[in-house]
């Protein structure tokens, strides 16, 4: 183990992800009549019964942790690290990325049922202000700002990510120990959890047309920025090495 990522394993980490992004958006055009469901939703359709849907979250919930518990086997060699981790010289450090990266209140899930415009609160309190008459002239106004303000949501989601690629390659590099501290705090619970929602979030309001049969170009819109994510990600990561390396 020789400490973080070099900038050109993050390179080709970044170029993995692009590769599965590409495929991911591949396989949505091909299948594009097909919807997601969860499997809490399997179960109320009676598609699958409770035991099996708990053995599908079981098995979920062991692939998920199971990064986690590797990390976990090394707590002995993390209580050498020195801390505090090194800063940038603009004054950002690992921490302030740690803590800007876990906030709850920054997790997509979080945001949509904390908006109001999402979340029902707006047509909750125009039902208490306005009379049915009013209301009638927004029955198509009110689904359409909700939904567009979601997809907003997820395009700010992606500018995140790739906020936290940039904060990130202008950090220095960490000792073996150092990054595996590191390693250890962002596979907390909690955060693991919020992304696993996150993503599933992202995956049912992009797959599912509902009761739409034509094409939403918001929506697709939505997700090919989405997908631009990974690409503009690994174009910070091969920026970096450009500069490393002179060119």
């Amino acid at each position: 183990m020789s400490g973080a990522p070099t900038t050109q394993e993050w390179c080709r980490v970044a170029d993995v992800d692009v590769q599965l992004f590409r495929k991911m958006a591949e396989s949505r055009k091909r299948e594009k009549k097909k919807e997601i469901v969860s499997l809490s939703e399997l179960e109320d359709d009676g598609v699958i019964t409770h035991e099996e849907a708990e053995e599908g979250f079981s098995a979920l919930r062991r692939m998920m942790w199971a990064s986690k518990t590797a990390i976990d086997s090394l707590d002995d060699f993390i209580a050498q690290a020195e801390l505090p981790l090194p800063s940038s010289p603009e004054g950002d450090s690992y921490e302030k990325l740690l803590a800007w990266k876990l906030n709850p209140e920054s997790s997509l899930s979080h945001k949509i049922d904390h908006d109001p415009l999402v979340n029902g609160s707006l047509e909750e309190t125009l039902q208490r202000c306005w009379s049915g008459e009013v209301l009638g002239l927004l029955t198509d106004t009110v689904p359409r700002i909700s939904r567009e303000r979601r997809f907003l949501l997820i395009r700010c989601y992606a500018d995140r990510q790739v906020e936290m690629a940039e904060r990130f390659s202008r950090l220095p590099a960490l000792t073996p120990e150092q990054w595996c501290w590191f390693q250890k705090r962002e596979h907390d619970r909690e955060a693991l959890e919020r992304s696993a929602a996150d993503l599933l979030t992202i995956a049912l309001l992009l797959w599912n047309k509902g009761e739409r049969e034509e094409s939403d170009p918001l929506m697709e819109e939505t997700f090919r920025y989405w997908v631009s994510a990974s690409e503009r990600v690994a174009e910070v990561w091969r920026k970096k090495l450009r500069k490393e390396e002179g060119r």
